[in-house]
């Protein structure tokens, strides 16, 4: 027999689902550490993500070059070698150039050092806190070592 089309009609009603007991948090079946390990490793990978477009970003914008040391004179006045003593006095002249179109370069301290074979045997500060100075893009400044 068929129902009165009149009358409401609810449908058949809906089996209770039994609750599961509430031992963690539970996230479409996942606990709640594997939840926060998950958003953990996200986080991470957003991070690392970020970091290297800033890295990128600004290697792009920049496009940092080497600077360039050219010895355009250099002068030997004293060369004596007496009693296992080397004497000598040398002056060098060089110019630095920074060949750099967006970034300037700071020298706080420069050092001209001499080698022999691969042993150093005399140094000499060409640039200290004292005359420091900042070389500004694309130029060239002279300098000299005694």
């Amino acid at each position: 027999m068929q129902p009165r089309l009149n009358d409401t009609y609810y449908g058949p009603s809906i089996p209770l689902v039994p609750r599961q007991p509430n031992r963690c948090c539970h996230h479409r079946g996942r606990s709640c550490c594997s939840h926060l390990f998950g958003i953990f490793w996200k986080l991470l990978i957003a991070l690392i993500v970020l970091f290297g477009l800033i890295i990128l970003i600004f290697y792009i914008i920049g496009q940092p070059h080497v600077f360039k040391f050219y010895v355009t004179e250099a002068k030997l006045t004293q060369f004596d070698y007496i009693n296992n003593t080397l004497h000598y006095n040398m002056v060098l002249n060089f110019i630095i150039h920074n060949s750099n179109k967006k970034l300037s370069i700071y020298y706080g301290k420069v050092e001209a050092r001499a080698l022999y074979e691969g042993s150093r045997f005399a140094n000499v500060d060409v640039v200290t806190h004292m005359n420091s100075f900042r070389q500004y893009k694309s130029s060239s400044d002279p300098m000299s070592a005694n």
